[in-house]
């Protein structure tokens, strides 16, 4: 006769040895088995189609037997409904988590559709991943992309909250829509921060500030002070500049300006057509000023940031600005909106090509801008079409740099 199976307790259980096992009197199946390290909860069972089945539910000590037999019992209520838990159970382990739909999201969307794939890619590495990216996207609830923005926001970046919750919500949008992952996506109903419109109007004191910093620090951040005069005479953006090929630039016979050949994404896909950016003269001088590092005119720099000294294209300008930025106090506070951005100069340039010429559609093209209302914002901020006007532009923002006599 076989010895008599111990009741399933807490006295039983401490004086348990490895390979003994302790079967549960109030739920059929439910057991714990002591291993040689350490003693595991089971679930035994049959399904519907008489296999046998014997999940574990946790380990003795990360669970009470309380808990574990709450687990057990809905294992049990299952199997009563003829469903096989531990098929479900092993499903939901291989769901896909954030990081997962992240790939997905960038390799099958952003890199196909969007055109600031590198601010998007941003978005996921420094704020969504970090907090959410083990995740499983089945698992997300509302509370977790409103704790996301939240504390994005709480740190005094409420428009980066929103960008961020942005993105995120598209990819759980297409995880619904789309790959059919989850039913409903979480983010839906999570509240943005409200936007004030920034139109910063870049008086010239401000650019004789500016020009004063940027000679300051030539010598230090050489690539940093250049990147910045480009956009400047431009009005193209960051990103457009910091990836440019030094092939990409097509010089006119004269040498009184030039274009910048922007490929647009691979064929076949909705992403960024081919652009041209008009590069005045004032812009090639800076440029022709650089010495060639590679095959780009923003090498990638050495982690201080004054050096160029890694293979690629420059990633970030941030240290160096802010320290340029801040060595001209007027540029701290401009017009009441805090410190002056690189991304204003790319507004300077609307702001000043719009009053010199009048024209806001020819200028808007020179931005890209799709819609002429966006450049028709800058009309009035402060008290020759093509090439024409962006060497006029470049060289009024230019003369107002040098403390000389303009329009203004």
């Amino acid at each position: 006769m076989g010895k008599k199976s111990l009741p399933l307790n807490e006295r039983n259980v401490q004086k348990m040895a490895a390979g003994e096992t302790l079967r549960d009197d109030k739920v059929t199946g439910f057991m714990l088995r002591a291993l040689a390290t350490k003693k595991v909860f089971y679930y035994y069972y049959r399904t519907k189609a008489g296999r046998e089945r014997k999940p574990s539910l946790g380990k003795y000590g990360e669970l009470t037997i309380t808990q574990a037999r709450e687990i057990a019992k809905q294992y049990a209520a299952e199997v009563a409904k003829g469903n096989d838990p531990s098929l479900k159970h092993a499903d939901s382990r291989r769901a896909p988590t954030v990081n997962e739909l992240w790939n997905k999201y960038y390799s099958q969307h952003v890199l196909k559709t969007v055109s600031n794939t590198n601010e998007v890619k941003r978005y996921w590495t420094k704020y969504i991943l970090p907090a959410l990216g083990h995740r499983k996207v089945a698992d997300l609830e509302y509370q977790d992309c409103y704790d996301l923005h939240e504390r994005i926001t709480r740190k005094g970046y409420p428009v980066m909250a929103n960008r961020v919750k942005e993105s995120f919500s598209n990819a759980l949008k297409m995880s619904v829509e789309l790959w059919k992952w989850i039913e409903q996506n979480p983010c839906a109903g999570v509240k943005a921060n409200k936007e004030e419109e920034r139109l910063i109007a870049v008086e010239p004191y401000h650019l004789l500030a500016l020009a004063k910093a940027l000679d300051d620090f030539q010598h230090k951040y050489p690539f940093v002070v250049a990147l910045v005069r480009v956009i400047l005479f431009t009005g193209a953006r960051k990103s457009e500049w910091m990836t440019a090929k030094r092939e990409w630039l097509v010089v006119d016979p004269t040498g009184e300006s030039g274009v910048l050949k922007l490929p647009g994404k691979q064929k076949g896909t909705k992403g960024r057509k081919d652009k041209k950016i008009i590069v005045p003269k004032a812009a090639l001088e800076v440029l022709n000023s650089l010495p060639i590092i590679n095959d780009y005119f923003f090498p990638a720099m050495q982690s201080r940031g004054n050096k160029p000294g890694r293979p690629g294209h420059m990633k970030t300008e941030k240290n160096a600005w802010r320290r340029i930025r801040a060595s001209q106090p007027i540029l701290m506070d401009v017009g009441g909106y805090g410190p002056l951005r690189i991304h204003d100069l790319r507004h300077t340039f609307a702001t000043y090509g719009t009053f010199y010429v009048g024209d806001h559609v020819t200028v808007g093209k020179l931005l890209g801008h799709k819609k002429a209302n966006t450049t028709r914002r800058y009309v009035g901020l402060l008290t020759t079409p093509g090439q024409d006007i962006a060497n006029a532009t470049a060289d009024t923002i230019a003369a107002n740099m040098k403390g000389e006599a303009s329009v203004f």
